[in-house]
């Protein structure tokens, strides 16, 4: 039983890790870096997008007012560029 236990708290590491690398990506797209550049670490650190996750992401923000909502649909699509055939 332990096992399970101990996959539950990797699996929350993994995904908070996860979370913190998309959070910067997010930010660094607000902050005006280079898309290429943005999708180039998107590819190598992350790969693959869940739904859920994107969502999460957008609620983070707005939850901690670091950009606000407008300033997400401001730059979706940016965002839609770097997720295009990632999401699972």
């Amino acid at each position: 039983m332990s096992e399970f236990i101990n996959n539950r708290e990797q699996l929350i590491s993994e995904n908070t890790e996860r979370l913190s690398i998309l959070k910067q990506l997010f930010v660094d797209l607000h902050n005006g870096r280079n898309l290429d550049e943005v999708k180039a670490h998107f590819d190598a650190f992350i790969g693959k997008i869940t739904v859920d996750e994107i969502t999460q992401l957008q609620h983070d923000f707005v939850e901690e007012g670091s950009i606000t909502a407008d300033e997400l649909q401001r730059i979706y699509k940016q965002h839609s560029v770097i997720f295009q055939g990632t999401i699972k």
